[in-house]
This record gives C-alpha cells, structure tokens and sequence, in this order.
C-alpha cells in the first residue's frame, strides 16, 4: 500500500511539472505577438512627440495602452520561463521557434554593429 501512495503522490506530481512543448508554443506565440506590436510601437513614439497636440495626446495614449500590453506580455514570457532551466528552453525555443531564432539573429546584428563604434 506505502508504495502505491508513493506511486500516485509521484505521478500527480509529474502531471502537474510544466510541459515544456506546450510553454514553448506559448512563448513562440508570445514573441510574435510582441514582434508585431514593436513597429506600432515605434510608430507610435515619433506620432506622440509630433504634430499637433490632438495628435499627439492620442498618440500618446494608443502608445501607453500599447506599451501595457508588451509589458503583460513580458509578464508572462518571464512567468513561463521561470518553470524550466532557462539554457533548456532557450534551446528547445530556438530549434522550435522561428521567431525566437530571427529575434536571436537580429540582436547578433545589432550587437555586431555596436562592435563597429
């Protein structure tokens, strides 16, 4: 009997560990998510510092409302990260995940090109 209550106390516990696939796919979707936001973003920063002040007012509120959903966004990327050892599912990330591997590309470039200063 000790060792079936061992087994079922294991195995509930097994079920409830994060599924790495599934968090995987969820950042994926996430980063997406995010890389989509960042030019309205962008757009939405030069709109909110020119033009006239209506103009800019309501840029300046798309951008914060904008920036509140990145920064939920973060909140959740950090939250799912913090269920695995983080060089295992940034590797399980960049081999499955296009995304992640562009995101890793351009910030080798931009790193490349702080190096020419």
């Amino acid at each position: 009997m000790k060792k079936f209550l061992i087994l079922v106390s294991f195995l509930s516990i097994a079920s409830c560990a994060p599924n790495m696939e599934a968090d995987a796919n969820r950042a994926c979707e996430l980063m997406t998510e995010m890389t989509e936001l960042m030019p309205q973003i962008m757009k939405l920063s030069m709109q909110s510092a020119f033009g006239t002040e209506e103009e800019m007012t309501e840029a300046s509120n798309e951008l914060s409302a904008l920036e509140a959903k990145a920064e939920e966004l973060g909140k959740q990327m950090e939250q799912i990260k913090s269920n695995h050892i983080e060089d295992e599912f940034q590797n399980y990330l960049l081999e499955n995940c296009e995304v992640a591997q562009k995101l890793k590309d351009l910030g080798e470039a931009f790193e490349g090109l702080s190096e020419l200063d």
